[in-house]
C-alpha cells in the first residue's frame, strides 16, 4: 500500500503480480486485483485449481501484455 500511495496511484489502478498463494492474499488484504503466474519461485506452492479471484491465472509470460491491456481497459 506504500507504494500505491507514493506513486500516487489507487488500488483501483494496480494490479499485482505473483506466482505464490501468499501472494494471492497479499493482493486479498491490499484491496488490488491480482494475475498470477504459474512460473517462478512460487509455482511448486501454487496449486492446480488455483482462482485469482477477480483476476488472472497464467502459464507463460507472453500472456502477461493481454492480462495488462485487459486490466488497463477495465479501470478506464
Amino acid at each position: 500500500l506504500e507504494q500505491i500511495r507514493v506513486t500516487g496511484s489507487s488500488v483501483e489502478r494496480t494490479l499485482f503480480v505473483g506466482d505464490s498463494a501468499i501472494d494471492r492474499e497479499t493482493a486479498r488484504r491490499a484491496g488490488v486485483r491480482c494475475c498470477l503466474v504459474r512460473y517462478g519461485f512460487g509455482r511448486v506452492t501454487l496449486p492446480a485449481g488455483v482462482q485469482a479471484g477477480d483476476g488472472w491465472v497464467v502459464d507463460h509470460a507472453s500472456e502477461l501484455p493481454g492480462v495488462f491491456a485487459a486490466f488497463a481497459a477495465s479501470v478506464r
